[in-house]
């Protein structure tokens, strides 16, 4: 059993995963429409952060009766679910910079009033990625284009590896001997810095 198929989704299908963050930045509430629509020809798997569970449990409801695919409640690991993904939806956080790295396609989901919030607002690099990448705002119905097969998505590719290149060192295959040897290090723990 594929983890798509585990996930109650149909692997002959599109998978649209959507990681939405949680309180004032996040998606849930602004997308959530749009979102349910492309359920209809697509597995459309969702992820709630894990806090909104208990501190926002009305959202997840809300998800709940919209006929999703799944809507993941824990906070099991997101790997799995960047592997199956053939787009992937995010608002702000962490997220867009895993499917960076991983060069998944994805679109941001702008929430009205993040370029203001203290969390994101002038500089932070989750307003920067929108400068490049496809992003939209709710009621936009350039949501409903990611269902289609023929997207282009050649521009996006371009940006992310060019986006990679910036936010992370390249490290690519050799990651866990540099995470090693900089355990082994340790000179970072007393403030001394590299040996």
């Amino acid at each position: 059993m594929t983890l798509v198929t585990s996930l109650g989704g149909d692997p002959q299908k599109k998978t649209i995963v959507w990681l939405p963050t949680w309180r004032a930045l996040s998606s849930v509430g602004h997308f959530n429409t749009e979102i349910a629509e492309l359920a209809k020809t697509c597995n459309v798997i969702v992820k709630v952060h894990p806090l909104m569970v208990d501190d926002e449990p009305w959202r997840v409801a809300e998800l709940e009766v919209l006929g999703f695919t799944r809507v993941i409640k824990d906070a099991r690991d997101n790997v799995p679910l960047y592997q199956i993904a053939d787009v992937m939806l995010f608002d702000y956080g962490g997220p867009p910079f895993g499917a960076i790295h991983a060069g998944k396609h994805f679109v941001l989901l702008n929430v009205p009033g993040a370029a203001r919030d203290h969390h994101t607002g002038p500089g932070s690099t989750d307003i920067e990625l929108r400068k490049y990448l496809w992003s939209i705002d709710p009621g936009s119905s350039d949501l409903l284009r990611i269902a289609d097969s023929e997207l282009s998505w050649a521009r996006h590719e371009v940006i992310c590896e060019a986006l990679d290149a910036l936010y992370f060192a390249p490290l690519h295959g050799r990651s866990a001997a540099a995470a090693a040897s900089a355990i082994r290090d340790q000179s970072w723990i007393d403030g001394k810095g590299p040996r």
